[in-house]
C-alpha cells in the first residue's frame, strides 16, 4: 500500500489536495506514477459543480500519461518501466455496440474497484482513472503503451484532448481533401480539430474564437483563415471565404446558440459535428422542417468515436514524425501544488492547454 497526494472533490468543502492510501494492484491491474495531467473543459465543469458525471467524494483528473510502477497477476501486456497514456475507455470488443464500432458506448464497460481510501471510506475516481494525484491504479486495458523518448506530460493532452479532437476527424467527420472546414472554439480540442482538418488535405479552415491568443495558436496547427468573434460579425466573415456555406462545420464549445450558427453555415447537405459538452439541461431548438428542407446533418461526437488502444499510439507516432503538434498545445506546465493556478488559467483560455506534472 502506498500513500499518494491526490486532488480530492468533497461535498461542501470542495476541492482540496489531500493524502490517500493506494492498493497494490489486482489481477489483470497496473499501478502508474503520474508524469502529468491535463486540465479540459470537462474538469472545469467538476470544478464548478456542473458535472453531470462527478459526485463527491472523488478523486479528479481524467487526461493523464505515466509510468508503470506495479503489474498485478494476469498482466502480460505491461510490466515495470512502461510508459502509458490513459484512458477513459475499455471496449469489451464482444457487444453489439463494440462490433459495429461504437466502442464508446461498448454494453458491456468495465466497472473499476475503488483503489484510493482516506482515513474511513474508499474514494473514487473521476472516469476510473484519477489522474490529478501521484499514483492510480487502472485496469491493465487503460492504459495504453506508448513509445519512451516522448516528452510524457506533452502526452498527458493524447488521452482526452488530443483524442477527441482528431477522432472528430478522422472517425466522425471524414473530410475529403479540399473541403473546407469550419471550427467554432479554438480551445485543447478545437486546435486539434483544426489540426485534424489540415492533415485530412481541408483545402479552407475557419478558425472561430473570441480570444486572439488561441487564434494565433489555430493560425499555427493549420487554420487558412482566423475571425475573432469579439469584434467580427461571424456569419458575414464566414460567407466571404466560403459563400455557399462550409463543407463540416464542428462546435467545440457546447453553446446551443452557437451550435446553430455553426449548421446554418454550412452547405446545404452539409454536415456539423457536435462536439463541446453542453450544459445540464441546455436544449437545442430548429424548425421541424428544417432538416428536410437543406438536408444538413447534425452529428455529436462523443470522445471522437476513438478506440484508445488503436488510436492512441498512431497519434504519438504522428508527433514523433513532426506531423502534429503537441507542445505548442501545452502552454503551461505547473506543478501539482499550482492546481489552482493551473485551473485559474485553464478557464480564463490564457492557454490551450495547463499540465500538472508530478
Amino acid at each position: 500500500m502506498t500513500h499518494v497526494q491526490a486532488l480530492v472533490l468533497r461535498d461542501g468543502p470542495g476541492v482540496a489536495v489531500e493524502t490517500l492510501r493506494a492498493d497494490d494492484p489486482g489481477p489483470g491491474e497496473v499501478a502508474v506514477r503520474m508524469v502529468g495531467s491535463g486540465i479540459c473543459g470537462s474538469d472545469l465543469h467538476v470544478f464548478h459543480g456542473v458535472s453531470e458525471a462527478a459526485s463527491p467524494p472523488m478523486v479528479l483528473g481524467h487526461e493523464g500519461a505515466g509510468v508503470v510502477e506495479a503489474v498485478g497477476p494476469e498482466v502480460a501486456s505491461l510490466a515495470p518501466g512502461h510508459h502509458v497514456v490513459l484512458a477513459s475507455t475499455e471496449p469489451c470488443h464482444r457487444c453489439d455496440q463494440c462490433l459495429r464500432g461504437s466502442f464508446y458506448f461498448c454494453s458491456n464497460r468495465r466497472t473499476d474497484p475503488v483503489h484510493l481510501h482516506d482515513d474511513t471510506s474508499p474514494v473514487p475516481s473521476y472516469a476510473g482513472i484519477g489522474s490529478m494525484a501521484e499514483w492510480a491504479v487502472v485496469s491493465a486495458g487503460r492504459a495504453i503503451k506508448v513509445a519512451d523518448d516522448v516528452d510524457l506530460a506533452l502526452l498527458a493532452t493524447v488521452g482526452c484532448g488530443v483524442l477527441t479532437g482528431l477522432g472528430a476527424v478522422f472517425n466522425t467527420a471524414t473530410p475529403a481533401p479540399g473541403e473546407s472546414v469550419l471550427v467554432v472554439g479554438c480551445g485543447g480540442v478545437g486546435l486539434n480539430v483544426v489540426q485534424g482538418a489540415r492533415l485530412a488535405g481541408a483545402g479552407t479552415i475557419i478558425a472561430v474564437d473570441t480570444k486572439t491568443d488561441r487564434l494565433d495558436l489555430a493560425s499555427t496547427f493549420g487554420a487558412t483563415h482566423c475571425i475573432d468573434a469579439s469584434n467580427v460579425e461571424v456569419e458575414s466573415a464566414v460567407r466571404a471565404v466560403a459563400p455557399a456555406g462550409v463543407d463540416l462545420a464542428f462546435e467545440v464549445v457546447g453553446d446551443p446558440a452557437l451550435l446553430v450558427r455553426a449548421l446554418e453555415l454550412t452547405r446545404l447537405g452539409g454536415t456539423c459535428v457536435l462536439i463541446g459538452a453542453a450544459p445540464p439541461g441546455a436544449e437545442l431548438t430548429l424548425p421541424a422542417r428544417y432538416f428536410m428542407m437543406t438536408e444538413r446533418h447534425l452529428t455529436g461526437s462523443l470522445m471522437g468515436h476513438s478506440l484508445p488502444a488503436r488510436d492512441v499510439p498512431k497519434i504519438v507516432e504522428l508527433y514523433r514524425r513532426g506531423q502534429i503538434l503537441l507542445d505548442e498545445l501545452v502552454g503551461e506546465r505547473l506543478p501539482f501544488a499550482d492546481w489552482q493556478r493551473a485551473v485559474a488559467d485553464t478557464e480564463s483560455g490564457r492557454v490551450a492547454r495547463c499540465v500538472l506534472t508530478f
